[in-house]
């Protein structure tokens, strides 16, 4: 579940690298990704049964993490033509 996030957010990179143009977030997208990574991050949460008070460490990592991967799914090139 975690790994999904990541292979997307290199192969978006990868692609975007050889794109000719000034880097843009797409806001829609990196919502959407972020929304969907909190959600499944609240589930392995909940269904690990620990109070969120012992994992704080945990937590900051999993925030960082959604913060990187929503990102680099989300941004691409202003190709102009």
């Amino acid at each position: 579940i975690l790994l999904l996030p990541i292979y997307y957010a290199v192969k978006n990179v990868l692609t975007e690298l050889h794109r000719v143009g000034k880097w843009k977030i797409g806001w829609e997208r990196f919502f959407q990704v972020s929304f969907t990574e909190l959600m499944i991050g609240l589930m392995l949460l909940v269904g690990e049964g620990k109070e969120p008070t012992s994992i704080s460490g945990w937590i900051m990592a999993y925030l960082l993490y959604l913060l990187a991967t929503s990102i680099f799914v989300s941004i691409s090139k202003d190709v102009q033509i």
